[in-house]
């Protein structure tokens, strides 16, 4: 009989399951509201529709909080401490895992920093864990090149994003037409270093932003608050600047 701690996949779960024994975070997506969602579930707990499916996720989060346990299962077959960590996808839906292949202090572990999917032995299943993603210099691992269109903007191209932003919602407040994948492309044309898709999801951390502070945003960029304080602080500075 197994341990009662070791996960059993059911008819709903065995996709995740699947992809967690392939190397792959596979986690649901509603098709009427197009919500991604975690833990999996044959009803969108959104918009409570049943015409969801699974999909294969970036593998990308931020560590949102944890705590440390000092004396860890012995299903892990590690010693020492070990983190029980809540983090937060960048499809959006927070889950609790475990941060590994780094010191578990609260040195290492630093709120807001990314993260990636890890898939590790738990017993005889895999489950899923995350580990450190690359940071500024490449110092803790590889990734995409989607990976690493996401991180380490500076507050230059922070600044590109966000007056093309302003330039959008400028031209909806008053009404003008305007093409949103055209004024992506634009904003693109000035930032060599970032695909089309790394601009929109920052565009859509910006709609986050502005969202948390109860002003106007964009209906087409849906908010995407998985952004750290740092960027965020940055995004409502530069919001707020007056003109030069």
């Amino acid at each position: 009989m197994p341990h009662p701690l070791v996960p059993v996949p059911t008819p709903e779960t065995q996709p995740f399951w699947d992809g967690c024994e392939q190397g792959v975070l596979r986690i649901n997506r509603c098709r009427t509201c197009e919500d991604a969602y975690f833990p999996p579930s044959p009803i969108c707990p959104e918009c409570s529709s049943t015409d969801v499916e699974f999909f294969d996720a970036s593998g990308e989060a931020t560590l949102y909080s944890y705590t440390i346990q000092q004396k860890p299962l012995d299903l892990w077959d590690t010693e020492g401490p070990r983190s029980v960590a809540l983090v937060k996808l960048s499809e959006g839906p927070m889950l609790t895992s475990s941060i590994v292949n780094c010191e578990q202090t609260p040195e290492a572990l630093q709120l807001d920093m990314p993260v990636k999917a890890a898939f590790v032995p738990f017993d005889d299943i895999t489950v899923l864990c995350f580990e450190p993603a690359e940071v500024e210099g490449g110092e803790a691992g590889g990734g995409t090149e989607e990976t690493r269109a996401r991180k380490n903007w500076s507050r230059e191209e922070l600044s590109i994003a966000v007056n093309a932003y302003k330039g959008m919602l400028r031209k909806e407040d008053l009404g003008e037409p305007y093409s949103k994948i055209d004024l992506i492309r634009a904003a693109s044309d000035q930032l060599p270093d970032r695909t089309e898709k790394a601009v929109e999801y920052r565009m859509q951390n910006i709609s986050a932003v502005l969202e948390a502070n109860e002003e106007s945003w964009i209906d087409g960029f849906k908010p995407k608050s998985n952004v750290g304080r740092n960027v965020r602080a940055q995004i409502w500075e530069l919001w707020t600047e007056e003109p030069s």
